[in-house]
């Protein structure tokens, strides 16, 4: 008679074993993962960054000055890219209207820390005026989370 070959695998109960582990690390893991603080934090400073990049270009490439301003509207979560001779704010090349944000609106909770004002003019070679609230712009979140944004003498914008 021939003799069988002893066969490798898994019982059902290790099986149901492992199922039951996963599950249980699942429900404990999907609250972390669900939280959008962070997302929006991350997400709230890279907008913040291509708008400060977007008037930085403009002024390079128009002979204009151009600058970035948050607005004291109670809430310290409104900024503004305007055109500095006119000091209105400029249209946003998607929307055609004026180019204001208000984190609270696309990004829930985010806030410039400690209701900072910030003013940076940037001049027709790009470089960086700091008029109000310096070269570094700090982003909070309801879960006390930072992001900054620094900005150095020659233009250069770089995320932390």
């Amino acid at each position: 008679m021939k003799t069988l070959k002893k066969q490798n695998g898994f019982t059902i109960v290790e099986l149901i074993m492992v199922i039951v582990l996963l599950g249980i690390l699942a429900t404990t893991a999907i609250p972390y993962m669900t939280s959008t603080n962070f997302f929006n934090l991350d997400t709230a400073t890279r907008k913040l960054e291509s708008d400060l990049r977007y008037a930085q270009n403009l002024a390079s490439t128009t002979g204009d000055s151009y600058g970035f301003r948050t607005l004291n509207d109670g809430v310290d979560s409104t900024y503004e890219i305007y055109e500095v001779s006119t000091n209105q704010a400029i249209d946003s090349p998607y929307s055609h209207i004026a180019m204001q944000e208000d984190f609270e609106d696309s990004f829930p909770g985010i806030l410039f820390e400690n209701g900072t004002q910030y003013d940076i003019e940037f001049d027709s070679d790009g470089n960086p005026s700091f008029v109000a609230g310096g070269s570094t712009i700090t982003l909070i979140d309801g879960s006390q989370n930072t992001k900054t944004i620094d900005i150095n003498t020659i233009g250069l914008i770089s995320v932390q």
